[in-house]
């Protein structure tokens, strides 16, 4: 038998090595990359978003000194008191309704659990009477409020009108039959009755009779300021 032809081998070799050469020589050819499609409603929103991002801030305009009537509207009393600056919301009305009160006896809250006071908000045509009320009150409020609201927004909004309900005891001298049964257990019933009641007048007088509870709770916290004012000294 013969040996292999080392010739043709070497030819070979010589071909492979060309073929390589020539082929790490040749301009490589490359695929073009896929283009992203962009409608023209997307091209839109994001050169909006580009403008809006680097838009300039608006120039500060200087409106000069606030007015003395505007001042007065927003102005608290030192119990930190906000205003809305309506004809029925600001210092001016709560001073003079205030000075038409005749002051509470902290004795009372000791010996009720309880101080009322008289609030003439327009004289002769509504003079609420309105009391402190008991945590059992806030706590049955609490409890219901999700039979007589839906939403968070809501059930804040009846808690608002339901407590100044409670802690009314008369309008105009006619007094109102309590909601507390002899045992001291809240009358169900009766809760809603004085609730519906109160959400049934106008709305200006329920907007009077709302901010005029919040001013008598302040009142109340402030039987209070002594024995804080002698905490904070000591």
């Amino acid at each position: 038998m013969s040996g292999p032809n080392i010739d043709a081998v070497k030819a070979r070799v010589r071909k492979q090595q060309e073929e390589a050469a020539a082929a790490e020589a040749a301009p490589k050819v490359t695929q073009p990359k896929a283009k992203l499609k962009t409608s023209p409603e997307e091209m839109e929103r994001f050169m909006k978003d580009f403008s809006e991002a680097n838009a300039p801030e608006p120039e500060r305009v200087d409106l000069g000194e606030l007015s003395a009537e505007v001042k007065d509207n927003h102005a608290n009393f030192e119990d930190g008191v906000t205003y809305r600056g309506t004809v029925i919301d600001n210092p001016k009305t709560r001073a003079l309704i205030e000075s038409r009160c005749a002051d509470m006896d902290f004795g009372d809250l000791i010996l009720s659990g309880r101080v009322c006071q008289d609030v003439p908000i327009l004289k002769g045509k509504l003079e609420p009477s309105y009391q402190s009320l008991l945590g059992k009150e806030i706590f049955w409020l609490e409890r219901n409020a999700h039979i007589h609201a839906s939403s968070n927004l809501a059930m804040a909004s009846w808690m608002g009108y339901a407590r100044a309900a409670l802690s009314m005891t008369a309008v105009n001298g006619k007094q109102f039959e309590s909601h507390i049964d002899k045992d001291g257990e809240l009358i169900d019933e009766r809760v809603t009755e004085k609730i519906t009641n109160l959400l049934n007048l106008p709305e200006q007088f329920i907007s009077m009779l709302l901010v005029n509870y919040t001013w008598f709770n302040v009142r109340v916290e402030a039987l209070y300021k002594d024995d804080f004012d002698l905490l904070k000294n000591g």
